[in-house]
């Protein structure tokens, strides 16, 4: 946040015009170099944040495919014994 106009007056009337606009200026670039340090932090915690995120979605894909094969041959596997004994029945008139 920027120094306002009211604390520069104070300012100015505490330590003159030129003591004022060299405090004012401080403050500014303190204040403007702290942003920009809080907005490099900040994208560096998302983009690690994104890896992470990322690498957990890969993980549960990768659970999930494992999963669906597994599943697949069991309904395989069933449905081949379902089919196999309505064709002997089928067959066995």
């Amino acid at each position: 946040m920027p120094v306002t106009p009211k604390q520069t007056r104070v300012l100015r009337e505490r330590f003159g015009d030129i003591a004022a606009n060299e405090i004012v200026d401080v403050l500014n670039n303190v204040e403007a170099s702290s942003l920009t340090e809080l907005r490099t932090l900040n994208e560096l915690n998302f983009a690690r944040f994104e890896s992470n995120v990322e690498l957990r979605f890969a993980e549960y894909d990768a659970r999930m495919a494992d999963r669906f094969l597994a599943h697949t041959r069991w309904m395989i596997g069933a449905w081949t014994t379902v089919f196999l004994a309505i064709m002997g029945l089928w067959f066995r008139k």
